[in-house]
């Protein structure tokens, strides 16, 4: 238990027997990634560290988002590619990393996008506001894709969880009639 501990706080030390996180620091960068066999595959996160007084309160939210994943021969920034097989995780490219890579636009060269973004649902990108870094909202993706299927989760916490409510019942009357009733109403406000 102490040991999951210090993966958690990212107090690693493999003077204790822990083995090396796959990030540099991984206290600073708040992540700590261990690459595991496809077969053996564990998810453990945390939140934190914060201090509640007495009477605040916090709130936490964790989204899983779940899609097959696009196989292959697919399409990206016009060129073909395939996906499948194993793709072993890793962390992501940074928007500033993706937008700096002369080679983002071809799946081949590029440095920054990996196979596993594309058969999730990376189909394109621009720099839409020119600030040199590639943002959410400026990555185009696949329908109902993983990465398309992200998208709409972050709208829905970006919106506080209100979703379209049903629209407002119309005025209606009953005319009751000999074995019938006939319904007449309105057109609603919304």
């Amino acid at each position: 238990m102490s040991q999951l501990w210090r993966y958690l706080s990212g107090n690693v030390t493999t003077l204790e027997g822990d083995r090396i996180c796959s990030q540099p620091n991984p206290k600073v960068v708040k992540l700590c990634f261990l690459v595991q066999n496809p077969i053996d595959t564990r998810f453990f996160q945390s939140s934190g560290p914060f201090s509640l007084k007495p009477g605040e309160r916090g709130t936490i939210v964790v989204a899983f988002v779940h899609a097959a994943p696009l196989v292959g021969p697919l399409t990206a920034f016009g060129r073909d590619f395939t996906s499948g097989g194993f793709m072993p995780p890793g962390i992501p490219a940074t928007g500033a990393a993706i937008f700096a890579d002369p080679n983002a636009a071809d799946q081949a060269l590029t440095s920054t996008l990996r196979p596993v973004d594309f058969s999730a649902g990376w189909a394109g990108h621009s720099d839409l506001n020119s600030d040199g870094v590639i943002q959410q909202e400026e990555v185009q993706t696949v329908p109902r894709s993983l990465l398309a299927k992200s998208l709409v989760a972050q709208g829905i916490f970006d919106a506080n969880f209100l979703l379209p409510f049903a629209p407002e019942p119309p005025t209606f009357f009953l005319i009751p009639g000999d074995n019938q009733v006939t319904v007449i109403w309105s057109p609603s406000v919304t």
